[in-house]
């Protein structure tokens, strides 16, 4: 298709569109409001991890389900680079109901891997909630994790005081995580940041003969492992000799139970102090006026129930002043993204085929245009792109490759997104389309583009 056909189709495409009713109109928009797309997000910062001095980029979305979305967006384009995502806490500030063990054990985790140097390109991100908190000693939370290896001699007492003092549940049976079983030469343990249990077999003189993944529901094992790390529990890391009853102290926020074992928490900015802070434009001051003053309501809250709660656990979580002083002398990045749309093709009549137009034309403007989606989704697409148009599309596996093609080329990836984008290089652009057939889309353009 020569760009004469091109311009045609697309100004027959947006005539069409013109053409649909109001309602038909504001299906397929979106009505989606200035927030760019998470994968828009995910494009900019590897755009800024390539100038980045220290290849360590720490980026503060506005919500938790924006850092969510990112860190999948990034972990889909960058397989080979290390994506961190640290949650905030699963509970409400000053709640007598403590974070869940999973999270915690996520959190301790990301904190201990952030706060060693890079080896190599590192994306870290959080959201505004989490990064208002304060959180553990690194030193602190180093102690509590152990490796356990095929051949290593385990001392059953040693671990088991281990896994108490840093959050674990001695239970009969280790069905969530954070739980441990110990029985004779049998060691059920479900490590609170991985998504299954362990079990490890004791052969003679008590060394580890056997270290399974198993089922949590069957208790089958399943895979075979040589070794295992395992992490805290809990952010409430207590030191050897100064072991207390954690049942006894859940009736107090975490938040004062924390303060009141630590003198000094370092805030989270401290931790990752190798890196360049990014943010959004604009998104900050929101997201950290809502934070700030959902603290706020939350304290007041507590206090009422509570006169005696401790003011010092209020100290948990960083002040505006605070919050401007952390990141007073680190290099901060404000990023601006232009935000374009395209319509969801879902909502218009003939869904399939115009989307193959639209595709087309995107194509032969110069665009790169890749549909995402999982393997069957894109099976579909397969069909309908080369019944449409004639040609399948041509896979691709990561950013970089998307980035090396031509200019104008048609292609696939399995990538999870929750929006479509359309990029243009240098600038970025990013957007989301659901199709009757595929879901998701992605266009480039741009001098270091295809």
């Amino acid at each position: 298709m020569d760009r004469k056909t091109s311009n045609a189709g697309e100004a027959e495409q947006l005539e069409q569109f013109e053409r649909a009713s109001a309602k038909q109109r504001e299906l397929a928009t979106g009505g989606e409001g200035d927030t760019p797309p998470a994968a828009a997000v995910a494009a900019a910062l590897i755009s800024v991890l390539e100038t980045d001095r220290n290849r360590d980029i720490f980026h503060v979305a506005s919500c938790e389900r924006d850092a969510a979305d990112i860190t999948q967006a990034l972990r889909h384009f960058l397989p080979g680079a290390e994506i961190l995502y640290m949650p905030p806490w699963d509970c409400l500030p000053f709640d007598r109901v403590w974070p869940t063990r999973a999270t915690m054990g996520r959190r301790v985790s990301v904190l201990q891997a952030i706060a060693a140097l890079p080896k190599g390109p590192r994306i870290t991100v959080t959201s505004v909630e989490s990064a208002l908190q304060r959180v553990p000693p690194p030193s602190l939370i180093d102690q509590g994790f152990a490796t356990l290896q095929i051949g290593q001699k385990m001392d059953l007492g040693a671990l088991r005081v281990l896994a108490e003092r840093t959050g674990y549940v001695v239970d009969d049976q280790v069905d969530e995580p954070g739980e441990i079983a110990v029985r004779g030469d049998l060691v059920d343990i479900f490590p609170a940041d991985r998504d299954d249990p362990v079990r490890v077999v004791l052969g003679p003189g008590g060394a580890i003969s056997e270290l399974k993944t198993y089922d949590p529901i069957t208790q089958r094992s399943e895979r075979s492992l040589h070794n295992v790390v395992v992490g805290p529990a809990s952010e409430l890391i207590v030191e050897a000799g100064n072991e207390f009853d954690r049942a006894a102290m859940r009736t107090v926020p975490m938040e004062e139970r924390l303060v009141s074992l630590h003198s000094d928490l370092p805030a989270l900015f401290d931790v990752a102090s190798t890196a360049s802070i990014c943010f959004l434009a604009g998104l900050e001051e929101i997201g950290l006026a809502r934070v700030l003053d959902l603290i706020e309501d939350a304290w007041r809250g507590r206090h009422q129930v509570s006169a005696t709660a401790g003011l010092a656990a209020k100290r948990f979580y960083l002040s505006r002043e605070e919050w401007d002083s952390a990141l007073r002398d680190r290099q901060c990045l404000r990023l601006t993204l232009p935000v374009g749309r395209i319509p969801k093709f879902y909502h218009l009549p003939r869904a399939g085929r115009e989307f193959a137009a639209f595709a087309e034309a995107r194509a032969s403007s110069g665009f790169s245009v890749v549909v995402t989606g999982d393997a069957s989704e894109l099976r579909r697409a397969d069909r309908l792109i080369e019944h449409q148009l004639g040609h399948k599309m041509e896979p691709v596996a990561d950013w970089p490759q998307i980035l090396s093609v031509k200019r104008g080329s048609l292609l696939k990836a399995e990538f999870d997104l929750t929006e479509a984008l359309s990029i243009r290089c240098p600038e970025l652009q990013l957007l989301r389309q659901r199709t009757y057939s595929v879901p998701h889309g992605l266009q480039t353009q741009g001098p270091a583009a295809a």
